[in-house]
């Protein structure tokens, strides 16, 4: 099957899943595929669910950068195949993969070392917000 055929039944199967949701299609009997309709039905939900993650994502983004600090995420290491054949067959990616893990893992060092430099110079400023608070607080 096609991608021009795969396009074409998603669409068809959306249109029929929105029409059946919206009250066009009247629901036909379990022997006309009633139980196979629900079953689209639910996976459609479903799939309306996944729509929520990026939104999830871009929002827990958004509270982080408000709150001043880096997210270093890690690199994955590289996969290796056990195979020896596999391996050589896929010598090229296997090589581009750990060459983008090296390059990946000095970038995570570098926002470690910047988070770190931060977060320092935040705790030097709040501890002396603290000593000029417990001064006007003292001294009253």
């Amino acid at each position: 099957m096609d991608i021009t055929n795969i396009r074409k039944y998603t669409n068809e199967t959306q249109d029929i899943l929105l029409r059946f949701l919206c009250g066009f299609y009247r629901r036909p009997v379990r022997s006309e595929g009633f139980a196979v309709l629900l079953m689209i039905e639910g996976s459609w939900q479903k799939m309306k669910m996944l729509h929520v993650i990026p939104q999830v994502i871009l929002l827990s983004a958004t509270a982080a950068s408000s709150a001043h600090s880096a997210t270093c995420l890690a690199p994955q290491r590289p996969f290796v195949p056990s195979d020896p054949v596999a391996a050589g067959q896929y010598e090229d990616l296997i090589r581009q993969d750990f060459e983008t893990y090296i390059r990946d893992i000095q970038r995570y060092f570098q926002c470690l070392d910047e988070e770190r430099a931060r977060a320092f110079e935040e705790a030097r400023v709040v501890s002396q917000d603290y000593g000029s608070f417990l001064r006007e607080v003292g001294g009253e």
